[in-house]
């Protein structure tokens, strides 16, 4: 999927071809799946997010403000 660079993806520094394998420790199966939990993001104060990119797995951790 193509990265929207107005949204909030870019803010994370995710890239285009990244892909999300997990949210907070949590397996990713579906693009639905990423939306519906970056949709309840507001209610976060700590985001962990599991990334593919160029075949390499990492690990990104956030802390959210409010």
């Amino acid at each position: 999927v193509e990265i929207d660079p107005n949204g909030i993806f870019p803010y994370l520094g995710i890239q285009d071809g990244d892909t999300i394998t997990s949210i907070n420790g949590k397996p990713i199966y579906s693009l639905n799946e990423v939306m519906n939990l970056f949709g309840r993001i507001r209610n976060m104060d700590q985001l962990s997010l599991g990334i593919k990119r160029d075949g390499t797995d990492s690990n990104q951790e956030y802390s959210i403000s409010k």
